[in-house]
């Protein structure tokens, strides 16, 4: 989450909070500490609540220049009048005025924009404006789920699903409350709230009070082991009201006599609401006694509550009520004027009601748009996304076919150089076997012509021509020819073969002398190796040239090169 304000300290100068005020001296992040006691205690101590935010107050005047301070500031009063039912037109204007300072300063957060639309929100219920307070609240949840904080959003939504019950909507109340609770888990201290709350708008829907009674009851053991005051004391207050309401009062009062003993084991609880609730059935339970006079007693205390409270339901309720036991005692004046003050009340709450629900069907209609209108964006940013997704495996499979190709074209550079390195090395083998062969004949002449400048005589001169034909018959051996064409084809495949095409009659010599051209050796190399005259090995080609058909200008190397 990025703004939990009441969970995370946050340090910013040197402030002190000290005997229930601030100095200068102490750490600012006290600030955060503070503010979240104030929203602890707030729902049941007001006076306390209120030294504690004039604290809170004088270290924002301190940092006027940081919106987070003043804005917690102002939120917290609103929760404060909220829970006490007290209107403040300055707040309002207050609030009004920093919510426009807010969205005209392009660095305000957007959270501290959702926390003032939430107090303009519970302020306008203060003054039963419940249309602006819907209105100021789904503002400020639509902000806060941008802002993913899930515990204003399920404290948002409570609200909501408290003003819905207010108009008598209890469907839409039901949905906002089991949404919040989607949020909240039961180590939360508004999980209970929320749950008892819902719990109070099923029973409204299905009209089953007994199956409400079971299901709040079983919230009791969970808060007091959480040790939620104020939770408890709302949820004995509706206990005692449902049993009242089934007629069994003896029930509806041991629960009243709870609260007033948790009232007065916990001095610092002032609630007033808690205060009406109690007098309200108190006054009921003496009511269905036939104790008229102290149910008035009672019916009145809890009406003078209303009005501080400036709760028209509230105030309704106890002037209804106050009229039908004057009409019992006979005391019509007094019964037609509470009625009177009744029916007023109850026609600018159902006027109210009425302009909600035309309120509620338009933003429906507008709810509805703009889901059909974010499923055609989904739709529009899914195809965007398929074609991007397209488009990333058309390129990575342009790519890999690159990379193949790549891989392929390295491959035959390769395999080419590895044969063109072959080639090179069997052609150095037929070049050297001819050097060999070239360098053996001239050893085996220079041999025979040191043999022949001997001096002769009877005895030597025999041995001397034998000696003579060996090295004649050495000179050239067909081993060395079948050793030289095993080479010679390795490197020039069908090469005899092509020679054969263009002349059938061509002899072993003159495939020797072809073979010898197409390697490169020279004239005298040839000579040396066949072991004849250099004129005859020009005599040997002159007569090539003729058997191939070729012109006087004509090559026989390029010819037999072609081969």
């Amino acid at each position: 989450m990025k703004h939990i304000l009441f969970k995370t300290a946050i340090v910013f100068g040197i402030v002190c909070y000290s005997t229930g005020a601030f100095s200068q001296k102490s750490n600012i992040s006290d600030f955060w500490e503070v503010s979240q006691k104030v929203e602890d205690i707030l729902p049941y101590n007001y006076s306390e609540s209120m030294e504690l935010l004039n604290d809170l107050y004088n270290i924002a005047d301190l940092y006027p220049e940081n919106s987070n301070y003043y804005t917690t500031c102002l939120y917290l009063e609103s929760l404060i009048n909220y829970n006490n039912f007290k209107y403040d037109s300055l707040l309002i204007n207050k609030l009004n005025d920093h919510l426009t300072y807010l969205q005209h300063y392009e660095g305000s957060s957007l959270f501290n924009i959702a926390l003032t639309e939430y107090a303009i929100a519970v302020n306008n219920i203060v003054l039963n404006e419940f249309l602006d307070s819907f209105f100021a609240a789904m503002h400020a949840l639509e902000n806060f789920k941008i802002e993913n904080n899930t515990y204003y959003i399920a404290k948002t939504l409570n609200l909501l699903g408290n003003i819905s019950n207010q108009i008598h909507s209890h469907h839409l109340a039901n949905d906002y409350f089991v949404e919040a609770l989607s949020y909240l888990t039961p180590t939360d201290n508004l999980y209970y709230r929320v749950k008892c709350n819902l719990y109070m708008a099923n029973s409204f829907l299905q009209n089953h009070p007994l199956s409400l009674v079971d299901s709040l009851l079983s919230l009791v053991e969970p808060i007091k082991t959480g040790n939620h005051p104020s939770s408890l004391l709302h949820l004995y207050a509706n206990l005692s009201g449902i049993y009242s309401f089934l007629g069994q009062y003896e029930k509806s009062f041991k629960y009243l006599k709870i609260i007033a003993a948790l009232l007065d084991e916990n001095p610092e609880i002032n609630n007033k609401y808690f205060y009406y609730n109690l007098n309200y059935n108190t006054a009921y339970y003496y009511n269905q006694l036939s104790m008229h006079d102290s149910a008035l007693y009672y019916f009145e205390k809890t009406y003078d509550i209303a009005l501080i409270l400036n709760n028209q339901n509230l105030s309704s309720s106890c002037l209804l009520e106050i009229s039908n036991i004057y009409s019992g005692l006979d005391q019509k004046d007094s019964a037609y004027y509470y009625l009177t003050k009744y029916v007023e009340l109850q026609d600018n709450i159902n006027n109210r009601a009425k302009m909600f629900e035309t309120y509620r069907t338009y933003i429906n209609a507008i709810i509805n748009y703009s889901k059909k209108e974010l499923k055609i964006k989904e739709k529009e940013l899914y195809m965007r996304n398929i074609g991007l997704i397209i488009s990333i495996i058309a390129v990575i499979i342009s790519m890999l076919l690159m990379i193949m190709l790549l891989i392929i074209i390295k491959q035959k550079k390769n395999k080419q150089q590895l044969l063109k390195e072959s080639l090179d090395s069997k052609v150095r083998e037929i070049t050297s076997y001819s050097m060999l062969l070239s360098n053996k004949n001239n050893l085996l002449v220079n041999i025979m012509d040191n043999v022949n400048e001997l001096t002769s005589n009877d005895n030597n001169k025999t041995r001397i021509e034998e000696i003579n034909n060996l090295i004649k018959n050495n000179l050239h051996t067909d081993l060395d020819w079948e050793t030289f064409v095993m080479h010679f084809e390795k490197v020039h495949p069908n090469f005899f073969k092509n020679l054969k095409k263009k002349c059938d009659d061509l002899t072993t010599t003159n495939l020797r002398f072809c073979a010898y051209i197409r390697i490169g050796l020279s004239t005298k190399e040839i000579a040396t190796i066949q072991n004849i005259a250099t004129t005859s090995v020009k005599v040997a080609r002159f007569r090539l040239k003729k058997k191939f058909g070729l012109n006087e200008n004509d090559s026989l190397d390029e010819f037999i090169t072609r081969m």
